[in-house]
């Protein structure tokens, strides 16, 4: 990894004359959001590496199929901190091939050596280089949950902590919610460019932006009251 900060999405957008986009729509990442099509309209080449047809991908030069969530190996991790594992349960249809295999072989192609024979010696890289992985056991990854490579305090319930960020743009918000140990995405806008966001099972208030009552169902069924019911 680079020993500086580098670009971040939006800065790659607007300033880079070529981009390689991997499983990516930008209207979710860019502060700017479908505005940021008109400085991706500017590049020269752009290259999208997805198994959708997303916005990003209509927009792109080139267009590379590659293996979806679920038709491919992997470690994501969130953005809590928890690497999970997955594990392909279907091959990848047609010529798509797992992205992380699509990129190495255009690196290679481009002069760089870059050959991977497996997705475990990705990650073993990974490991290696990243200190926040090094302490992961291999049998953590197939244990219920995954590993947290950094958990947030404990804490019962909701929680709000004020974080002095300076003047920043209001969209980054000066707070962040944690229920549960999980993010609470609550009704951002992001969420709405991000299918596996919207599935998320934890963002109660979500699902119950006006809370909800969890109640014996012998006592439930006694006073009427159903799923979805006002009380």
């Amino acid at each position: 990894p680079a020993v500086v900060t580098g670009l971040d999405a939006e800065a790659m957008v607007k300033g880079c004359r070529g981009l390689v986009v991997l499983a990516e729509e930008l209207p979710a990442v860019l502060r700017a959001g479908r505005s940021g099509f008109d400085a991706l309209a500017k590049a020269e080449l752009v290259v999208v590496l997805d198994s959708f047809a997303t916005a990003t991908a209509r927009s792109a030069h080139v267009v590379l199929p590659v293996a979806a969530f679920g038709e491919t190996d992997g470690t994501p991790t969130s953005l809590d901190g928890r690497v999970h594992r997955v594990r392909e349960c279907a091959s990848p249809p047609g010529l798509a091939r797992p992205g992380w295999q699509v990129l190495a072989e255009l690196v290679t192609r481009f002069g760089l050596a870059c050959t991977y024979p497996s997705i475990g010696d990705l990650h073993r890289e990974m490991t290696g280089l990243v200190p926040l992985f090094a302490g992961i056991g291999e049998g953590q990854l197939d244990e219920s949950w995954g590993a947290l490579v950094s958990r947030p305090m404990k804490a019962p319930g909701v929680r709000l902590r004020k974080v002095d960020i300076g003047c920043r743009d209001p969209v980054e918000g000066p707070c962040v919610a944690v229920f549960d140990e999980a993010f609470d995405w609550g009704s951002d806008p992001s969420v709405a460019h991000a299918p596996t966001l919207c599935r998320d099972h934890v963002a109660r208030r979500k699902l119950f932006p006006a809370g909800f009552v969890e109640m014996n169902k012998a006592d439930a069924d006694r006073l009427g009251v159903r799923p979805g019911s006002a009380v």
